[in-house]
């Protein structure tokens, strides 16, 4: 009997922020990009003019208010990327499914759209490998159910090939800033009177670790912990806290805010979480939504809750919306077997030594370079590194999701607790008080983290052990925890070689790693842009596939 053609599908996320495109053959994702990597505008979100600061700023990028020209304009590329680098045409797409929260996309009239809450559930809980699990989708708002209300909160399980929601949690809004029962918004208003901008939650959740919640009792007289959900008034919560911190701006009383924030938001998700575990009869925990992204809530949950095992996808905002529409017409639609857990996140195009070449040989600038074998490629690198020396690693193709995890990082040496601060002040240009990651072997996790679980996609943040401090404290936060990333053999064989080799000569299994862009952008995606956030660095030796790359100032 002649086997059946595997299906090709195009999944898209068509939202406010972080637009992404991908595409499936059968139950396998080949490639995925979000807009950001092609447009360099982080979260692809432009604020016509707006203020980050300003919590009514998304009430005037509302979807409902850009034409169908402008959003067909902005997937576009997207798209284009993904069929060019497969040698496809839209044609030979068998389906074109996403999640618009409006009308205007190129493929209107031959796309399906799923629910974007359903849509986050499939990407979690498609991916996940488990036969069964509890779902928790929390973001800022979802589909509208009726005027000025929006899914807010999904609670359901996944058996087999099955997704059932089992609580649906709504809220009104009148300014997109007072979402009642919105999670997201709820740290989005932390992150705000915090004294960030709009989707800089990870610098509130940074911050949080230096404060004190002082601000507790204050904000939880407004959420209301019932036996099938949470309550969250943000309208009053923002009306009573913006005059009571309004001047306030220095360190100390932002991270305050940020600490209140953060423990009320882990409270939360722990609720959720408990009621999950009761009425779903599951082991296992799916998280999608951008909340999902929170790695200090992620570690407390797995710590404190009942479950088991918790898989978060690595793209659980917004960017996650393609692939997880592309899974449910993969297992729904099309009723293709469940596969494995998914074990890397590394989709972007994979770009030819010929292109390689051909940026670095028309790029002028104070380097040299030279193509080289990549045994010899992890050799060298874990040399540099062991003599402290930073280095930028550009390989193969780029991660889905907003955490470098070995394709497109900034690399260090652990052991010297000077690199946090030079990198964060001279390379990346950001606050003093943001941490930098930890990537480890594996199987050296539980020697050097108090952790239950593998991290291969930096979603949770565990508390370090004694010797890691010691002998790593460039990437302990200063709450004694380390953003993990656990990495395997199988999903990045090269890097796993840099860091035995790291270990061999240092006897340190970890090596520091930060996303590999310039201040203010989106993760580097193309050699171009690799090669000129490199020589506008103090870094002194880039790596890009077979090609090292050093400035004339070393003779090497």
């Amino acid at each position: 009997m002649p086997k059946l053609k595997e299906p090709f599908i195009l999944g898209f996320s068509d939202s406010v922020h972080d637009r992404s495109v991908c595409i499936f053959k059968g139950n396998q994702p080949l490639i995925g990009i979000e807009e950001e990597r092609l447009t360099r505008v982080k979260h692809g979100l432009s604020f016509y003019g707006e203020s980050r600061h300003n919590p009514s700023a998304f009430a005037n990028m509302n979807l409902e208010n850009s034409s169908a020209e402008d959003n067909t304009r902005r997937l576009t590329p997207a798209i284009d990327y993904c069929l060019t680098a497969l040698g496809l045409n839209i044609s030979d797409m068998d389906l074109v499914i996403g999640n618009s929260l409006h009308v205007g996309f190129p493929f209107r009239d031959r796309a399906i759209y799923i629910n974007h809450h359903l849509a986050h559930a499939s990407s979690a809980f498609f991916s996940s490998g488990f036969q069964d699990a509890a779902i928790l989708i929390a973001d800022g708002y979802g589909d509208i159910t009726e005027a000025q209300t929006y899914e807010t909160v999904v609670l359901g399980k996944g058996a087999d090939n099955q997704i059932h929601f089992f609580n649906t949690v709504c809220g009104k809004v009148t300014n997109y800033y007072d979402m009642q029962n919105s999670i997201g918004v709820f740290y989005r208003i932390g992150t705000l009177l915090s004294g960030f901008g709009i989707l800089d939650e990870g610098k509130a959740m940074g911050l949080s670790s230096y404060g004190t919640p002082r601000f507790y009792e204050l904000i939880r007289r407004h959420i209301v912990f019932n036996k099938d959900s949470v309550l969250i008034n943000n309208k009053a919560i923002w009306d009573v806290l913006s005059i009571k911190v309004r001047n306030i701006d220095n360190f100390n009383d932002r991270a305050d805010v940020a600490s209140t924030f953060q423990i009320l938001l882990q409270e939360i998700i722990l609720h959720y979480a408990d009621i999950l575990y009761e009425k779903s009869g599951s082991k296992n925990l799916c998280i999608a939504g951008g909340v999902g992204l929170n790695c200090v809530s992620n570690a407390s949950l797995l710590k404190k809750s009942k479950f088991e095992q918790v898989f978060i996808f690595p793209a659980a905002g917004d960017n996650g919306i393609s692939f997880g529409s592309g899974y449910y017409a993969a297992h729904q639609i099309f009723q293709l077997p469940r596969t494995q857990q998914l074990k890397h996140a590394y989709f972007g195009r994979i770009y030819s030594g010929d292109e390689i070449e051909d940026c670095l040989l028309n790029t002028p600038g104070n380097f040299k370079f030279k193509r080289q074998d990549l045994d010899l490629q992890a050799t060298e690198a874990a040399r540099l590194l062991s003599e402290n020396n930073i280095i930028m690693w550009f390989q193969e193709g780029s991660e889905l999701g907003p955490r470098a995890l070995g394709h497109r990082s900034i690399l260090a040496n652990p052991g010297d607790i000077a690199n946090k601060d030079y990198i964060n002040s001279n390379v990346k240009f950001r606050e003093l008080f943001r941490p930098l990651a930890p990537m480890i072997l594996e199987e050296f996790a539980s020697t050097y983290f108090d952790c239950s679980a593998l991290s291969p996609f930096m979603l949770f943040s565990p508390p370090v052990r004694e010797i890691t401090t010691k002998v790593a404290p460039a990437i302990v936060h200063c709450d004694n925890s380390a953003r993990l990333q656990t990495l395997s053999l199988e999903a990045n064989p090269l890097l796993h070689k840099v860091i035995t080799a790291f270990y061999q000569i240092t006897g340190i299994p970890i090596l520091l790693n930060t996303s590999f862009n310039g201040k203010d952008e989106p993760i580097v995606e193309t050699p171009q842009q690799g090669l000129n956030a490199f020589l506008k660095s103090p870094v002194e030796y880039l790596f890009m596939d077979n090609y090292k790359i050093t400035k004339h100032s070393k003779n090497e």
